[in-house]
């Protein structure tokens, strides 16, 4: 229906919670394209500004947005990238992103960014420390982000400040070997962390007064496992 060209190293697609905006960061050139959503037509164009220049390095991979509370200005959202820190992106009544800040973390141990590994030209390199997100989410009423780290198999949490949605970082919980993909259940009380290095999916339960994860129980899956889908029922 409709193919729009854009810049190098695409990583992901995410509609705003209101339906109206749609976000495409992009590693490879440290941008993220911004959009319109029309969702009786499908179809996409270009928001004002169209591209949300990052910081040198910042590698934007994943993006979400902060629960909806009744106005497109209070949502906040959320990033990670070869940038180690997770990223708070304010976003106007346009759903443009502004004053883009990272995140406070003091990080468990030293480490690089991850960067483009294997990018034509680039010289090998040793990447057995390197600091490598893979995905993050928030709790449903807004109040912890988790981010998922590879190289550590770990994921770290972070307290969001409600009145400014900055973040502060809270600790750090091994996981299953190289985590690729994690869900937090609709209610946000449980965490289930997949692993590209691993045979089995591990649950959580989360403390509601402090976003520490408790282990509930690890259930075989077969290797390679990417992502998690939790579904409800009526």
């Amino acid at each position: 229906m409709q193919v729009i060209p854009t810049a190098r190293n695409a990583h992901a697609i995410r509609t705003d919670n209101t339906n109206r905006f749609v976000f495409v960061p992009h590693l490879g050139t440290d941008q993220v394209f911004q959009f319109l959503f029309d969702e009786k037509s499908g179809r996409l164009t270009a928001n004002t500004p169209p591209v949300a220049q990052l910081k040198d390095g910042t590698g934007p991979r994943h993006l979400i947005t902060s629960p909806t509370t009744g106005s497109c200005t209070s949502q906040r959202a959320y990033g990670d990238g070869d940038d180690p820190r997770p990223r708070r992106q304010d976003r106007d009544a346009q759903g443009s992103e502004h004053r883009i800040r990272a995140a406070t973390r003091q990080q468990a141990r030293s480490g690089a960014p991850r960067g483009a590994i294997g990018a034509p030209g680039a010289p090998v390199r040793d990447t057995s420390n390197d600091i490598w997100a893979s995905d993050l989410h928030l709790t449903p009423n807004g109040k912890f982000l988790y981010a998922a780290e590879r190289t550590s198999s770990s994921i770290g949490a972070f307290g969001v400040d409600a009145a400014t949605g900055n973040l502060t970082y809270l600790r750090s919980t091994p996981t299953e070997k190289q985590p690729r993909g994690f869900r937090i259940d609709p209610a946000g009380r449980f965490m289930v962390v997949s692993g590209e290095k691993s045979d089995t999916i591990t649950s959580y339960s989360i403390v509601q007064s402090n976003g520490s994860l408790v282990p509930v129980g690890k259930v075989p899956t077969g290797k390679g496992s990417n992502w998690v889908e939790i579904v409800s029922f009526d």
